[in-house]
């Protein structure tokens, strides 16, 4: 009697679990979609924090759903014209191949180590946001738009075609290369770092980032992934849960949030980053 109603009990647990994880990815795939950051600074935390999971199996879980959440919002993106492709494919190429040094480096540090690490990278990143959160993107002439990474897209919530190009390339590369090695160390598909250098080094308005970033960070994330489905980390059920959540939130925001103001992107990512950071110090320490 008392085994089956163990049981009993294990299974509800469980069958919460798996509705919980369902939410963690609609949540994911909402954030995800709307700042451009893919969602491992959301699923990694989630899954220590929340469900217990050791870290390395987190950031495997967080990989896969991340090429999920840029699949889906990349494939729509791309149909509007707000990606840079140009842009992306160049600075992926970078990021890449530091996301699977990043990843290999990643399996031989302690949980604890990447916590800490994760921690102080994001309230970083947060910092330098709100110094410069009230930086505007100006659009540029459509004559002015003669550059290779140049573009210009339809933006819903000022009812107006937005003209821009890239300015200082080089620190938007060594960055690139920097976030690609952060996400294979990490679990997070770089937008923590691509967003902010794309806007605010290369001064691309904030809605073609995030698009461009979405695209990005899905190749970053694969890099890094092969390395940690190879080493065993990888849990085929809990990832599946969670990108089934992650198509469902990615399709609800560009559905729902076309209209949303650079300025409330800007401050949701600055508050997301020091939330998440905050949280993950509290539990290395």
């Amino acid at each position: 009697m008392n085994s089956l109603t163990n049981s009993a009990v294990y299974t509800i647990l469980k069958n919460m679990e798996d509705v919980a994880l369902l939410i963690c990815g609609f949540i994911v795939g909402m954030l995800g979609t709307l700042l451009g950051i893919g969602g491992g600074v959301i699923i990694v935390p989630t899954l220590v924090l929340l469900f217990g999971f050791p870290m390395h199996s987190a950031i495997a879980a967080s990989l896969v759903a991340i090429i999920a959440t840029s699949s889906t919002a990349t494939a729509h993106n791309i149909k509007t014209g707000i990606v840079d492709l140009n842009f992306g494919i160049s600075l992926e190429l970078t990021a890449s191949i530091c996301a699977m040094a990043g990843s290999i480096i990643s399996i031989s540090l302690n949980g604890r180590v990447v916590s800490v690490i994760f921690s102080i990278i994001l309230f970083v990143t947060a910092l330098i946001y709100y110094f410069k959160r009230n930086i505007e993107i100006s659009s540029i002439r459509a004559e002015q738009k003669s550059s290779l990474f140049s573009g210009n897209f339809f933006d819903p919530s000022k009812q107006k075609i937005v003209y821009y190009s890239a300015q200082h390339l080089v620190p938007t590369f060594i960055i690139s290369g920097l976030a690609g090695f952060i996400s294979g160390m990490l679990g997070v598909g770089g937008g923590i770092f691509k967003v902010p250098a794309m806007n605010l080094v290369s001064k691309l308005p904030i809605k073609a980032v995030a698009a461009t970033s979405n695209f990005m960070v899905g190749i970053t994330a694969l890099s890094g992934a092969i390395i940690y489905f190879k080493s065993g980390y990888l849990d085929p059920k809990i990832a599946s849960i969670i990108i089934i959540g992650v198509v469902f939130g990615s399709k609800f925001t560009l559905w729902k949030f076309r209209k949303i103001t650079d300025k409330r992107i800007k401050l949701i990512f600055m508050l997301f980053l020091i939330f998440v950071s905050i949280e993950m110090l509290i539990k290395a320490i």
